[in-house]
């Protein structure tokens, strides 16, 4: 019994070892992202919103993709989308900074993709527990710009209650854009007690329809992340389809 207690401990104390050691390289690499991201706003008070590393140069080094939030004085506060390059020894350069970034409401979501050289940013502006709107935004790098380019955005509403989705999906390379419009067979109705509890009162069932039209869009030239704006390079359907699912132009 002794011997076996003695050999967890010994178990113990080398995970606690391997741990700590496992840790210090992460402390210093993430003092050095804050470091760079620090340099690249000067003076500026930042907090970062989220951040992702991954491979996005194909270099075969993690970059870095962060959301920035800078605090300005006298001036309203802005978030900045910014990816740092990855070199040795777990150092960090500044590869492209946007304009003043898209806002969300409620929380940004960062994805990397080291084979396809991106990443995307979902920006949700509303949720809660009956619905989300978001929109997300799809960059690919381009060694011919040194930069990343726009390649696609989704503007997507879904209502859970309803089983209902509203999609736009803008494809930056072929200027097409899909609008989609479904709604499923279930829904539900919601109504709050008198003591404040929410009840669910009604679950019935209907048709599922779906409808989808693919059509060109004006898109803008060359959007790059470097100065990126979100209201200069939003984008806008031609056409949308109504709650009757019919095709509409705008």
């Amino acid at each position: 019994m002794l011997i076996i207690r003695s050999l967890l401990v010994f178990i113990i104390l080398v995970y606690a070892v391997s741990t700590s050691q496992a840790q210090e390289p992460n402390a210093a690499r993430a003092a050095n992202v804050q470091k760079a991201i620090e340099a690249v706003f000067a003076e500026t008070p930042i907090s970062i919103r989220d951040r992702i590393e991954g491979d996005v140069n194909g270099d075969g080094q993690n970059d870095v993709v962060a959301l920035v939030h800078l605090s300005q004085p006298n001036a309203a506060s802005e978030v900045r989308l910014l990816v740092l390059a990855g070199g040795a020894n777990d150092s960090f350069m500044p590869l492209s900074v946007s304009g003043e970034f898209c806002s969300a409401n409620k929380f940004y979501e960062i994805t990397t993709s080291s084979v396809q050289k991106s990443f995307e940013v979902k920006i949700v502006g509303s949720a809660d527990a009956t619905h989300m709107d978001s929109f997300t935004l799809k960059f690919r790098h381009n060694a011919k710009l040194n930069d990343f380019e726009l390649v696609g955005w989704e503007n997507l509403s879904t209502n859970y209650d309803e089983d209902a989705v509203y999609r736009e999906s803008f494809n930056y390379l072929t200027k097409l854009v899909t609008v989609s419009r479904h709604l499923g067979k279930n829904y539900i109705k919601r109504h709050t007690t008198a003591n404040g509890t929410e009840r669910i009162t009604n679950f019935s069932r209907r048709s599922a329809r779906y409808k989808e039209v693919k059509v060109p869009f004006n898109s803008p030239k060359n959007a790059i992340l470097q100065g990126f704006d979100c209201f200069q390079n939003a984008a806008n359907s031609p056409v949308y389809i109504s709650e009757d699912f019919k095709i509409q132009r705008r």
